[in-house]
């Protein structure tokens, strides 16, 4: 028996010297796999569009369309050209974050989400003009729309968010 995931990079064989043939799962780097550690399958499903490389920015506005948006972001002058020019074609964004720092901590989070959630009317979608750092802080300002508390509830137990009122991200990767 034999299986790749490219994903995972995990190779599963059988190998009768190993526990009675139990197959066995050997990571990219070799080193076995315990089984058992998972308490249940799980299953990803990703149905977006993802667009990138040169020009990307400039097929924001389309993407954008008449919709109301917000721009998540650094407060550097690289990232200030680029979201002039995304707001030339697609119109100013209701709301700028541009508080996030690299790796956000909850406090910082939470004022990211009272910016976000300041605004009126409510943005539809929300631009993420960054990095790693940004895009996740877009996705935690999607989920809690405007009140941090509902993701911190989440995050220490609580009930799970309801991702159908999720506002869409759009990331585009700037150059600093």
């Amino acid at each position: 028996l034999s299986q790749n995931c490219a994903a995972a990079r995990v190779k599963v064989t059988s190998d009768r010297s190993k526990k009675a043939g139990r197959p066995q799962a050997v990571g990219s780097r070799g080193s076995p796999l315990k089984w058992g550690r998972a308490k249940r399958m799980w299953a990803f499903s990703n149905p977006v569009r993802i667009e990138f490389g040169a020009g990307a920015a400039a097929r924001l506005p389309a993407l954008i369309g008449k919709r109301r948006w917000a721009l998540v972001t650094y407060d550097l002058p690289a990232f200030h050209s680029i979201a002039a020019a995304i707001a030339a074609e697609a119109g100013p964004p209701l709301v700028t974050v541009d508080n996030i720092i690299t790796n956000p901590d909850v406090k910082d989070l939470a004022r990211s989400c009272a910016l976000f959630g300041a605004a009126s009317p409510k943005p539809e979608v929300i631009v993420a003009l960054g990095g790693g750092s940004i895009i996740d802080a877009a996705k935690v300002i999607a989920a809690a729309q405007g009140d941090f508390s509902r993701v911190l509830a989440s995050l220490k137990g609580g009930a799970p968010l309801d991702g159908a009122t999720w506002l869409h991200v759009a990331a585009e990767l700037g150059h600093a």
